[in-house]
């Protein structure tokens, strides 16, 4: 793999980000690499992003089909020696052929290799290229804890702050990524579809990016605090009670100052503004670990867009499955809440290009 420069400079209020291609793999990808690196910039999360070099293509692990060739890269951002949160990888699926293009932006849970796997192939099988990101998250370092006997409010919030800047970032990752690639590549419609914690990102990359067409979010939805009190998740359990066991006041000022802080980047936050009509939700009504709740909050703050409904005891995890075998997911046909709800059959991939060819059809 060759690397050429990476610059990423950060101030207390810009961060400057480059990009640098390497030189074209040979003449069976000419045409993506004949694309000429944009020089301009972007504004996310409040902060000012330049863009002009700097991403690091694997092209020795460049594939190549009869419709496509799969091009992985990794962009890293910043250095905190916390390599989850300082990079993110992927792979760029890019269909042979003529424009115009479109591209469909798939974000992982925290089982990254997992959750998109075959979507990206069957979407360039339909004709869209596709951004497959792998790369999850580490939001709450409860390492941060070690060695406290306790936490006052402003402790509390301070380590609730540390998380929350990490989705902020992690959010302008993927938009200063996908902003790169529609420079680049002269993109018409951008859609998004995330699995699980991806879901959550999903919407808000979508408000944070106007050029968005549509939203998917899958086993996954809104309010945020809720999740992490209700959640079954083993991180996030062992994330709540320790600070149950170190705050000093009550837990309900715990999960006040949660909700307060949290807020800012909270999906329900800009759910006003989504277009229902490009917007679709699905969730496992058993789902233990990003409860349905956390859908219909999503699903109310939303205008309502189309909630599907999986029943699938084995609940978030077991929705992997989903990968594998098709399964039963509820449809709403109608207005909520007097929809009729109707059933059809249906794997995760099935799920990714039902929604796009009905949002972005080609």
């Amino acid at each position: 793999m060759k690397r050429l420069g990476v610059l990423c400079a950060i101030t207390a209020l810009i961060t400057s980000c480059s990009f640098t291609l390497p030189g074209a793999p040979g003449p069976h990808a000419s045409s993506f690499w004949a694309h000429p690196v944009p020089d301009t910039s972007f504004l996310c999360g409040g902060r000012h992003f330049v863009l002009d070099k700097e991403i690091t293509w694997a092209t020795k692990e460049m594939r190549e089909t009869d419709g496509y060739i799969t091009f992985p890269f990794t962009y890293q951002p910043r250095t905190t020696g916390n390599k989850k949160n300082d990079s993110i990888r992927g792979e760029l699926l890019y269909r042979k052929g003529k424009e115009p293009r479109d591209l469909v932006v798939l974000i992982p849970g925290t089982g990254e290799n997992i959750s998109t796997e075959g979507s990206a192939e069957a979407l360039a099988e339909r004709g869209y290229d596709s951004v497959r990101f792998r790369s999850g998250i580490d939001i709450f370092d409860e390492r941060l804890l070690d060695g406290k006997l306790a936490l006052d409010e402003e402790e509390l919030r301070g380590f609730i702050r540390i998380g929350k800047q990490r989705i902020r970032d992690r959010i302008c990752d993927y938009v200063l990524s996908i902003h790169y690639f529609v420079l680049r590549m002269h993109y018409n419609r951008i859609g998004i579809s995330g699995v699980s914690l991806g879901g959550i990102f999903a919407p808000l990359i979508g408000h944070q990016y106007p050029r968005t067409s549509s939203v998917l979010v899958m086993i996954s939805g809104g309010d945020l605090p809720y999740i992490l009190q209700n959640s079954t998740e083993g991180k996030i359990v062992s994330t709540r009670r320790r600070l149950e066991d170190l705050f000093l006041g009550t837990p309900e000022r715990m999960w006040s100052v949660m909700r307060e802080e949290l807020q800012e980047v909270d999906p329900l936050r800009f759910a006003e503004n989504t277009n229902a009509s490009q917007m679709r939700i699905i969730a496992n009504l058993w789902d233990q670990a990003v409860p349905f709740h956390s859908a219909t909050a999503l699903r109310d703050a939303s205008r309502r867009p189309p909630l599907e409904v999986v029943i699938f005891p084995p609940g978030h995890y077991g929705s992997v499955l989903l990968l594998w075998v098709p399964i039963i997911r509820w449809m709403p046909l109608g207005s909520c809440p007097l929809c009729i709800y109707y059933p059809t059959y249906g794997k995760v991939q099935d799920f990714n290009v039902d929604f796009l060819t009905q949002t972005m059809p080609r």
